[in-house]
């Protein structure tokens, strides 16, 4: 549809620009960066106080504990304000005529403007976004992925302090086998806040190191696995179940901490 909609804005602009009536093509250039200019400004100048007043609505109508939005988020939704098919079809919704036969004043220019809006947002201002998300710093986790680790980071600390009471109980509270868990939970804890942080600490760095040693070790794994069906020394369904084994591994290792 979008596609479509730009298709028939191309085929109009020679006339559009053929019905704009003295004005040197400069002119109509000039006014088009201009008054698209003017609509990214607007744009950026009104998405700051929007951002606040729609959290004062939050915290004091809807009695909604939310956080502050940062500046350089507030920026990037400004600057992420696109215009596009919407824009283009309220321009050329525009009657040719007025109801007692008079041209429509200044339809041509209007489409025009509107086009030229759409150029430099959805090109000047689209192909500069993953540049600008960069700069801002907000190229990090998806909110998906932060609600995950925020989900983990809970998960073993419940399960640290469900231990504690375990072996407050326990009339063996140095026991190998509780300390072994808890030692194994809170790597788990420091490995998420090292995700977490801007340099990742030591647990997440060694973290990192164990991950690559042991897919080479499952590499060898499988190789001798292949070897030894190769030497008609085991059969196919044997490999087959060796290989889910190692893929099982795998794919823990690549959703999981240790």
């Amino acid at each position: 549809l979008n596609g479509i909609v730009f298709l028939v804005l191309g085929l109009q602009l020679p006339s559009i620009l053929a019905g704009i009536q003295g004005e040197s093509p400069t002119e109509v250039i000039l006014a088009g960066a201009l008054f698209s200019a003017l609509v990214i400004l607007l744009r950026m100048l009104w998405v700051f106080p929007g951002a606040w007043l729609s959290i004062r609505i939050q915290r004091l109508l809807l009695r909604r504990q939310t956080d502050a939005v940062s500046p350089r988020s507030v920026f990037l939704v400004g600057w992420a304000g696109m215009r596009g098919v919407l824009a283009l079809a309220a321009a050329l919704s525009l009657p040719i005529r007025l109801n007692n036969g008079a041209p429509f004043p200044q339809r041509n220019q209007i489409i025009f403007l509107t086009f030229c809006v759409i150029f430099a947002t959805l090109v000047l201002q689209g192909l500069s976004l993953p540049m600008l998300i960069r700069r801002l710093g907000l190229a990090g986790a998806s909110a998906g992925e932060q609600e995950e680790s925020s989900a983990r980071r809970q998960m073993v600390e419940a399960a640290l302090q469900s231990l504690k009471q375990i072996r407050e109980q326990n009339a063996n509270g140095e026991s190998s086998a509780l300390s072994q868990l808890e030692e194994y939970y809170r790597r788990r804890l420091a490995l998420l806040e090292g995700e977490s942080a801007d340099e990742p600490n030591e647990v997440a760095r060694n973290a990192q190191r164990v991950r690559f040693v042991a897919q080479e070790l499952r590499d060898v794994e499988r190789a001798v696995a292949m070897n030894l069906r190769n030497e008609n020394k085991i059969h196919d369904e044997a490999l087959r179940t060796l290989e889910r084994e190692l893929d099982l591994a795998d794919a823990r290792q690549a959703r999981s901490e240790f």
